[in-house]
């Protein structure tokens, strides 16, 4: 059942491709460069049919945008027989399709680009890490991937397959009652599981949110054949498939990506601004810390950790601290994201900020760093950029729908202070799309992406290629030394050139630390 619950375009006849090719042959002997799209959404939602690849083939590249079976009849685990992974492996075999059938509409089957943004990102990660999908691409583009994610494992998964059943009214090993279920109603049910888990509301990842944002058991199985260990782990240890790479996320991820990670904090937002208690978002924040890092001796007993927070609760909050102290410049410099010197901090803006680094900005700096280390062996690139534009369609939002509502605008505190691109804000000006809601600038950059992914696709060089004419500002190669993004921003702006990494003091703090709460048992060293 692809695309969103309630959709009249809804049907479980969904497993299809759809090819944008250019209008004339390829005077490449060898055929076009292919790019195939995996879309985002959690695993749970999303659909082919929300994007064009018309841009592209305009370019001379062949665009397969591919659907893949969803939440849980794209991932429910039900016995060793019946495994899951569905989803994963419809994406694996769409690759063999591409390889096998591209010569078919005019393209060349040893010049494929894997991309994608948010968990169509995570999907090109698994296949950068997968074994069976070695061969079946030979460049990689990676959007706002959740880099450091948990993924379930059988234990993960077979508690949330017996959650869904529940929810069904049906045992987990009881087929008849399980296939009776009308196909319309289970999409529902994959939300309201996913929703429950990011609410705390399932037991077996109360408080952990590496693993409970991490989908909740519906996504892709690791310790398989297909995904050998956990990816996060796979690529820092630098067993990857070695291709040219483009990677990058928004300026601030957490702005919206966050809102379903801290219930206690959002929900006490409204009475906090409302009744000018700024001051007790500290003690929340704290509170909040403690709750996630330390769940284990929590246990349900408040008073085991409001009184004093665990060594590494403690250590987040003074890298992401609350309370105005002289360390506040080194965590939120002057006009970052919204914070100003005389403006109140409170947990909302500590914790996005945290969000930010800690799932995007960080583990992918520290990844790209092990890709370079494998990379550099078979001559292969890589790119990290940061998308800062904020887009025209974002403050038609803003003006009508939040600026009227007190509390909602609460619960978007930075929108109603600032405006700052974030998570799959940059879909659009890939595909060139909702050109009616772009505003010239906007219009000038999708181009300059355009171009340069076109170029990336042709040569694993976003500067070098067909469109290498119209491109008009540098893509920095990323290196250790320089440690500089380029920076995706309307074109008159003047940032053509790599910006090096303000986040230091935070990237460094994580690679040290690891990048679970979970009391930082587990640590990766940058």
């Amino acid at each position: 059942m692809q695309g969103f619950p309630g959709s009249s375009l809804q049907s479980e006849d969904c497993l299809y491709v759809d090819v944008y090719a250019p209008s004339v042959p390829s005077k490449d002997k060898k055929g076009y460069p292919v790019m195939v799209w995996i879309h985002g959404g959690a695993y749970v939602i999303g659909s082919k049919n929300e994007y064009s690849g018309i841009i592209f083939a305009q370019n001379g590249v062949i665009n397969v945008i591919i659907n893949y079976r969803l939440g849980i009849l794209g991932f429910m685990r039900i016995s060793d027989k019946v495994p899951g992974n569905y989803g994963f492996l419809d994406q694996q075999l769409a690759l063999k399709w591409v390889k096998a059938n591209a010569r078919a509409f005019g393209g060349n089957p040893s010049l494929v680009t894997i991309e994608g943004q948010s968990a169509g990102a995570a999907s090109v990660q698994l296949h950068m890490t997968s074994p069976q999908s070695k061969g079946l691409f030979h460049r990689a583009v990676i959007h706002s991937p959740y880099t450091s994610g948990y993924y379930p494992v059988k234990e993960d998964a077979v508690v949330t397959s017996t959650v869904v059943s529940t929810i069904m009214g049906c045992d987990l090993y009881d087929k008849n009652c399980l296939r009776s279920i009308p196909a319309v109603y289970i999409p529902y049910v994959s939300y309201m599981v996913y929703s429950q888990c990011m609410n705390n509301s399932i037991s077996h990842y109360a408080y952990d949110i590496d693993k409970g944002y991490q989908f909740c058991g519906m996504a892709p199985e690791v310790l398989t054949v297909a995904h050998p260990q956990q990816p996060y782990e796979a690529l820092l240890q630098g067993r990857i498939n070695t291709v040219p790479i483009i990677m990058g996320h928004v300026w601030n991820e957490g702005l919206t990506d966050s809102n379903g990670a801290y219930d206690l904090l959002r929900t006490l937002g409204p009475y906090i601004y409302s009744n000018d208690l700024i001051s007790l978002t500290q003690v929340i924040y704290q509170l909040f810390l403690n709750q996630i890092v330390d769940h284990k001796s929590y246990a349900g007993n408040s008073s085991a950790f409001v009184q004093l927070l665990s060594e590494r609760a403690q250590s987040i909050y003074d890298t992401y601290p609350v309370a105005v102290d002289e360390g506040m410049s080194k965590s939120y410099p002057f006009g970052y994201n919204g914070y100003t010197k005389d403006g109140p901090l409170d947990a909302n803006y500590a914790y996005r900020i945290l969000y930010h680094d800690k799932y995007y900005y960080c583990p992918s700096r520290q990844v790209v760093r092990r890709y370079l280390e494998r990379n550099h062996k078979d001559n292969a690139p890589v790119y990290l950029y940061r998308y800062k534009q904020v887009s025209y369609l974002n403050k038609l939002y803003y003006q009508y729908g939040y600026g009227s509502d007190p509390v909602t605008a609460v619960n978007n505190d930075f929108w109603s202070q600032n405006l700052y691109s974030s998570h799959s804000d940059d879909v659009n000006l890939i595909f060139n799309q909702s050109w009616i809601y772009m505003d010239d600038n906007e219009r000038a950059l999708s181009f300059q992406i355009n171009y340069a992914l076109t170029n990336f696709y042709h040569t694993g060089d976003p500067n070098k290629g067909p469109s290498q004419k119209q491109q008009t500002f540098p893509w920095i190669k990323y290196s250790h030394q320089q440690d500089l993004y380029t920076v995706l921003i309307e074109p008159h702006t003047g940032y053509d050139a790599g910006m090096p990494c303000d986040r230091v003091p935070q990237c460094d703090f994580w690679d040290s630390t690891g990048y679970t709460f979970q009391g930082g048992e587990e640590r990766q060293q940058g």
